[in-house]
């Protein structure tokens, strides 16, 4: 999300600090997902 102090990454209300370009933030986001996921897949196998 561009913000006017830069770009950011928002997840559920709560938004990073600025980042300096729309890449970085991609780069952040995509590392937020897969931590996300893999947290995921954790916790559904320990339901099972």
């Amino acid at each position: 999300m561009l913000r006017a102090s830069g770009w950011a990454v928002a997840v559920n209300n709560a938004c990073t600090r600025p980042l300096p370009d729309r890449i970085s933030a991609e780069r952040l986001a995509a590392r937020l997902q897969a931590e996300a996921d893999r947290l995921n897949r954790d916790q559904h196998r320990l339901t099972q």
